[in-house]
């Protein structure tokens, strides 16, 4: 917490500093392994293993976290094995540099300064990142809103050229750099509306999705839509899936 606060007797926000690297004998990458493979699969590129760094702050909220994060060049992965680990947290991810190359639950894209990512921990995850910092917001699963379960949400990119990716990155951002300001009271109203602004953005982007793939009958739509919107669904329960076997019955193919 903050001197300020310190001195008013105001209760601030936890916060905790990690700082590993430069490593000369393999115990910074070492104690990295430990903290983030409770999570991922890690690899580095050997150039990275090289010059390894990390650097974290992070302040810890009674039901979430908020860090900026920066590393160097590796590669996460997060499937099955890891998921029965444990970790089940929704992330809503900051890229502020380092365009990195990634794979939701399938869906492909590609990470740039700016964007920001929402992503379910239950569910499977790749990232092959260059150098990069990035600022996230973990959240506890049972006190998000229902659309963050949504197994289409997963992946979601609100792009940095776009309105809803521009919002979103100034709030976490000046979240993240006034938590030193806050009490804890505070700080957990911030992330309370910090996260009811991004279901609303979610909203509006499942909206759009939904009318650009109606298919014309609302009977079709409504069910489509129950699918879509239905955590307990399989991955293999998807409106892709649905749609693809009347037309392809006789092929299938994996996502």
């Amino acid at each position: 917490m903050s001197e300020d606060q310190s001195s008013s007797g105001r209760v601030g926000v936890p916060k905790y500093d990690m700082r590993l690297g430069p490593d000369t004998d393999g115990t910074a990458i070492a104690t990295y392994r430990q903290y983030i493979e409770l999570l991922y699969t890690l690899t580095f590129p050997p150039e990275a293993i090289a010059r390894f760094c990390f650097g974290s702050v992070m302040y810890q909220l009674p039901r979430g976290a908020i860090a900026r994060v920066e590393s160097v060049a590796q590669t996460l992965s997060r499937g099955p094995a890891e998921i029965g680990r444990g970790g089940d947290q929704i992330l809503i991810w900051v890229q502020i540099s380092g365009e990195s190359d990634a794979k939701y639950a399938g869906r492909e894209c590609k990470l740039c300064p700016g964007d920001v990512v929402i992503l379910d921990y239950a569910r499977e995850i790749f990232v092959r990142a260059p150098d990069f910092a990035s600022i996230y917001v973990m959240i506890e699963r049972n006190m998000v809103p229902p659309v963050f379960l949504v197994p289409s949400i997963h992946g979601t990119v609100f792009a940095a050229a776009g309105g809803p990716g521009r919002i979103l990155f100034r709030a976490i951002e000046t979240l993240f750099q006034t938590m030193d300001a806050l009490t804890l009271a505070e700080a957990n109203a911030a992330l309370d509306a910090l996260v009811t602004m991004a279901a609303g953005m979610l909203e509006s982007d499942l909206a759009r999705r939904s009318a650009s793939l109606s298919s014309g009958d609302p009977l079709l739509d409504k069910a489509l839509a129950f699918i879509d919107r239905a955590p307990v669904f399989t991955a293999c329960s998807s409106r892709s899936a649905v749609c693809a076997v009347p037309f392809c019955s006789d092929v299938w193919s994996a996502p």
